[in-house]
């Protein structure tokens, strides 16, 4: 039955029949049972074989990517949640790239966690550290061009943030939750977390630091806003606009940002009109 099919479906079909919550009947894998043949099993059995131990790494997978976020929700509910996400939700590409960001939405999409709100954000800034320290990222931010820019046009540039770089805003203080945690479980030690001892507003960076791993890094309200801006494509005309800032603070940061390799381009834009507060976007606050 496999000659009736070409590499590409047979792989599309073959990914199709992975997840779905029953096993596998003989008629659905019809058209894979000449590639499921051995001695001792059926071909149903082979394939079943193959789906389990895929389902299992899939949420092996999940449990190094959220360990933070395990220990918040407890070990058993986190090992019964994941097994219930591989089971309902497909993978629908040849890789695990958006994998973990299905299951951050999954998660906030759970009853049993709407009263603890956190445990998404958790889960979305691990999914982003594991992200950052995937991506080969060399900064190479073209100096050059930049100074051949004339003075007339420099409230018309754009900087670009790099894709590395993950913004996020909480209540919570999540960097300090995320670091008592990861030394706990390091520790091997039991720790109790209460809400309240972490409530601060906290404006966060995550980025590749100049070893290639992912860091977190705290900011203040300001420095957040122009990220955003950034972010939205605003201009450094924009950007002075949102708080009467100082165009040579403004300057003088983002030399700090493209040395940390968190803006890697730029563009001119045409023109340059201000804008007002309330139209900057703005990630969503989760708590």
């Amino acid at each position: 039955m496999t000659k009736d099919l070409n590499l590409a479906q047979l792989q599309t079909y073959f990914a199709n029949q992975l997840v779905p919550k029953k096993p596998a009947s003989l008629a659905e894998l019809d058209p894979l049972s000449d590639l499921l043949v051995d001695s001792h099993f059926t071909p149903t059995q082979v394939f079943n074989i193959y789906r389990n131990n895929f389902l299992i790494s899939l949420s092996d997978m999940l449990e190094q990517i959220f360990p933070i976020t395990q220990v918040l929700v407890g070990y058993d509910y986190f090992a019964h949640i994941s097994r219930d996400f591989v089971h309902s939700v497909p993978l629908k590409q040849p890789h695990l790239n958006d994998y973990g960001s299905i299951f951050v939405s999954f998660l906030r999409q759970l009853k049993a966690l709407e009263k603890m709100q956190f445990v998404g954000q958790m889960a979305e800034l691990e999914w982003h550290l594991d992200y950052i320290s995937h991506i080969y990222y060399k900064p190479d931010f073209d100096f050059k061009s930049l100074a051949k820019i004339s003075e007339e046009h420099h409230l018309n540039i754009q900087f670009r943030l790099s894709d590395t770089c993950h913004l996020q805003t909480s209540k919570l203080d999540l960097i300090a939750l995320h670091k008592d945690l990861s030394r706990a479980q390091k520790l091997s030690k039991s720790t109790t977390i209460t809400a309240v001892t972490y409530q601060q507003q906290s404006y966060i960076l995550g980025l590749q630091n100049h070893l290639g791993e992912a860091a977190l890094m705290p900011l203040n309200q300001r420095h957040w806003t122009w990220l955003i801006g950034l972010q939205n494509g605003l201009t450094l005309a924009q950007l002075c606009d949102l708080e009467n800032t100082d165009l040579n603070l403004l300057i003088a940061q983002i030399k700090d940002w493209i040395a940390l390799g968190c803006i890697d381009g730029f563009s001119i834009k045409s023109s340059s009109s201000s804008i007002n507060n309330a139209n900057l976007l703005k990630p969503k606050e989760y708590l």
